[in-house]
């Protein structure tokens, strides 16, 4: 295996990278209408979760998201919403 020049803190992070350089090894996602590869299962795993319960989208874009957090991130730094109150959805400065 070469060396990609990747460095590290952590020895779990360069056993998840070293699944990138694993020749032929794909993760597939198993909903018909997606096809999505992943070179970890870890990685599979989250992308699932996608598939899965309540998503959050976004009414100024098409962005789509599984966790209202993320949402608000993309709104504050897409769209220069202020903070979003998770009870009552106003926007507040």
């Amino acid at each position: 295996m070469t060396n990609c020049g990747k460095e590290f803190t952590f020895k779990y992070e360069l056993q998840q990278h070293l699944g990138v350089h694993k020749a032929n090894t794909e993760f597939l996602c198993t909903d018909p209408n997606c096809g999505k590869k992943s070179t970890t299962q870890k990685a599979l795993i989250v992308h699932k979760e996608k598939h899965m319960g309540e998503t959050f989208a976004c009414s100024d874009c098409d962005f789509v998201c599984k966790w209202v957090q993320y949402l608000h991130q993309h709104q504050r730094g897409a769209h220069g919403a202020g903070h979003i109150c998770v009870h009552c959805k106003e926007t507040f400065a």
